[in-house]
């Protein structure tokens, strides 16, 4: 370099002409809420959900508060729960510790190419992973160190609807029938209930295809790999046909796990195996799930709709509830009762409550549908 001379300097602004691979954006699926299933509408997209909550993050144990802790009549089973085992110094049943987690990975898809990558980021707390070109469903889960399933999330595969577009373009509105005498029970007891109100029910199924250019379901001879099925009370998805990845099987859970708190555990670390009911309980998959046991009645709260309406009310007769628990609403659009960590919904969405069919037929005749 010379003193008192000009030089020239081209200079380039990574900022304009430059992009760091390095820098990668993710979308966050668990942002406008925790669920069990999160709809990725993006080909070739890198998405994250929280990883560290099973479920919505729930804690009320409905079991407890219908069976055990009920404040209208005497506890069944004082010590009834719905709760799995804590996950290692967790406070509370739906808290997963970022240091118990091991790694993420796939359990199955029901297409090869689904999921293209699937990782764990202990600085977050998050699952990533990066989608493919291939449509569908598949499952994705976090191990421990010795590779036990801690809680699996389903992946809803769509060809480029999102959530929002679920929420206003697949929707169709019930008007349920709560003013029927064999419903209400003792009518007007509560804000709520002997009187009609409406549900916005999914016009799909969890799992289908749904078309973007269209806004169409395609439920309808839809027979490959957007068919998926649930076991009652179970928030993981089965596939109804084969699969890409991963491994399927039944079981009698009876033969392995006893009690109701060891069922929910081995159904969290076995979310791949379909589990056969004993015919003595109905072919209920809980084992000693017998008319009113405590497991029969853990299995009624799973979903968060119990069915007994007289419980709350004095001399009241037993009909469907569409509050559960014996909760009193303080007002009639809370009467939708509460969404348990188990249930498979999208977040915005949960299982329909009891008296939803109240709409759709009364006896022979179609009544309520708008």
């Amino acid at each position: 370099m010379e003193r008192n001379h000009h030089y020239k300097v081209t200079s380039t602004i990574k900022g304009i002409n430059f992009i760091d691979k390095r820098v990668t954006e993710y979308t966050n699926l668990s942002a406008d809420g925790l669920a069990n299933c999160y709809l990725a509408s993006k080909d070739n997209h890198k998405y994250c959900f929280n990883g560290t909550v099973r479920g919505n993050g729930n804690t009320e144990d409905y079991a407890y508060q219908q069976y055990g802790g009920n404040l209208y009549e005497k506890a069944t089973y004082p010590n009834i729960s719905m709760m799995p085992s804590r996950v290692g110094n967790a406070t509370d049943a739906v808290t997963i510790p970022i240091e118990d987690v091991a790694k993420a990975g796939l359990v199955w898809e029901t297409n090869k190419g689904i999921i293209a990558d699937v990782s764990w980021d202990p600085a977050t707390g998050c699952v990533k992973f990066e989608t493919g070109f291939a449509h569908g469903n598949a499952l994705l889960a976090i191990y421990d160190g010795n590779n036990k399933i801690l809680w699996s999330w389903h992946i809803w595969r769509t060809d480029g609807v999102d959530l929002t577009e679920l929420n206003r373009n697949h929707v169709i509105k019930f008007k349920t029938n709560t003013t029927y005498s064999w419903y209400s029970g003792a009518e007007g007891a509560y804000p709520g209930y002997g009187c009609e109100r409406d549900l916005v029910m999914m016009e799909c199924n969890i799992g289908a295809h749904l078309d973007s250019k269209g806004s169409a379901t395609t439920y309808a001879g839809n027979t490959n790999e957007y068919n998926i099925a649930f076991q009652f009370g179970r928030k993981d998805p089965m596939p109804t046909n084969n699969v890409s990845n991963g491994t399927f099987g039944t079981v009698n859970v009876g033969s392995t796990a006893t009690g109701v708190i060891d069922i929910l555990d081995y159904i969290i670390l076995n979310p791949n195996k379909f589990i056969i009911g004993a015919e003595s309980t109905g072919y209920n998959w809980m084992n000693g799930a017998t008319l009113s046991s405590e497991t029969w009645c853990a299995s009624n709260c799973l979903w968060g709709d119990n069915n007994s309406y007289g419980r709350t009310i004095e001399n009241a007769i037993d009909n469907l509830d569409p509050v559960p628990w014996g909760v009193k609403p303080l007002k009639p659009e809370e009467t939708n009762g509460g969404k348990t960590i188990y249930d498979p919904s999208p977040a915005g969405w949960r299982v329909a409550p009891a008296d939803t069919w109240s709409a759709i037929t009364d006896g022979a005749k179609k009544v309520g549908l708008e």
